[in-house]
C-alpha cells in the first residue's frame, strides 16, 4: 500500500486555435460585410459621415473578424487568436480538491484550489501549494493538493472547470486594438472585444474529464470510473459513488465532479485526465 501525498493540476492555453475557432465568412453576427446588410448604404456617405464614398463587397479570411473599413470602403480584418488566448488564460480556471471518508457524499472538498493560465490560488487546506513551473518549455501555473493519510476506497477527488462572466460593452468605432466590429449602420460603427463571447463559449462548450482504474500499470484500457464537468454541466459518467454538485468555493459557484477511488491507491492505480472543446 502506498500513500498518495500530493496531486498537481496546471493550466495554460498555449495555442489560440485550441481555445476558440472563428470563421468570419460563416458568422454574420461577428463579421459585418457589405453584402450582409447591416445598414450600410450602397453608395454615398450621407448616412455615415465616416464612411467611404462606396462600400466594397468583401469578407474577412477564415479566423479573422472585421475591424472597420479602409478609404476604398473595403472591410479591414484582424485575427482573433490573441484575444482568444488571453481570454481563456485569464478568465477560465481548473479546480482540484480532495476529501477523506466521502464515498458518495456531496460535501464540499476539505482541501481545494485552482489554477488558470495566468494565476493560481490555494483555496482551503494545509499543504496546498501554488507554483509557476517550466514544463516542456512552457511556464505553467500549478496548484498542488496535499492529501492526508492513505488514499483508499472512501477518498474523493474533485475537479471543476469555471470561466468567469465578462462584460463587453460596445464602444464607438474605429475599433481599437483587440476589438472587432459588432454593428455598422447609419449611427456609425460599434465595436466589442469579443472576450465575453469567448469566455461564454469556453465555459459552456469545453469539458474536463477525469477517471480512475485499478490494476493498470501500463495498460491503455479506458477508466472504470469517470465523469466530466463544464462551467454549467456535470455528468457522473460511469462508476459507483461518483457525484456531481454545485459547490461554492471561495465565493464562486463551481460545478464539481467528484471521483471516488475503490480500495487502496497503490502502485498499479491509474488516474485519467482529459479536456475537449466541442
Amino acid at each position: 500500500m502506498r500513500a498518495v501525498t500530493g496531486v498537481l493540476i496546471g493550466c495554460v492555453c498555449a495555442a489560440a486555435a485550441a481555445c476558440a475557432t472563428a470563421n468570419s465568412a460563416d458568422d454574420s453576427s461577428d463579421t459585418p460585410t457589405a453584402d450582409a446588410g447591416a445598414g450600410i448604404p450602397d453608395g454615398g456617405n450621407g448616412d455615415r459621415p465616416d464612411a467611404a464614398p462606396s462600400v466594397v463587397a468583401s469578407s474577412c479570411p477564415d479566423h479573422q473578424y472585421g475591424t472597420g473599413f479602409d478609404e476604398s470602403g473595403k472591410l479591414e480584418c484582424r485575427p482573433i487568436d490573441g484575444t482568444a488566448l488571453a481570454t481563456v488564460n485569464e478568465e477560465c480556471s481548473l479546480y482540484l480538491g480532495w476529501r477523506d471518508s466521502c464515498d458518495a457524499c456531496n460535501a464540499i472538498p476539505a482541501k481545494w484550489g485552482w489554477a488558470s493560465g495566468t494565476s493560481c490560488m490555494n483555496g482551503l487546506g494545509t499543504g496546498g501549494t501554488c507554483s509557476n513551473t517550466n514544463l516542456g518549455g512552457l511556464d505553467v501555473h500549478l496548484f498542488g493538493v496535499d492529501t492526508d493519510g492513505d488514499v483508499d476506497g472512501n477518498d474523493k477527488f474533485y475537479l471543476g472547470w469555471h470561466c468567469a462572466a465578462v462584460e463587453d460593452e460596445p464602444v464607438a468605432g474605429p475599433c481599437p486594438d483587440g476589438s472587432f466590429l459588432s454593428s455598422t449602420g447609419s449611427g456609425g460603427d460599434e465595436c466589442i472585444t469579443a472576450r465575453a463571447a469567448i469566455a461564454a463559449y469556453a465555459g459552456a462548450d469545453c469539458s474536463l474529464y477525469a477517471g480512475w482504474r485499478d490494476s493498470c500499470d501500463g495498460c491503455s484500457t479506458p477508466p472504470s470510473k469517470w465523469g466530466r464537468v463544464s462551467h454549467a454541466v456535470c455528468e457522473e459518467g460511469a462508476g459507483a459513488d461518483n457525484t456531481c454538485a454545485a459547490n461554492t468555493l471561495g465565493g464562486t459557484s463551481v460545478q464539481v465532479f467528484g471521483l471516488n477511488t475503490d480500495g487502496d491507491v497503490d502502485g498499479n492505480d491509474k488516474f485519467y485526465l482529459g479536456f475537449t472543446c466541442q
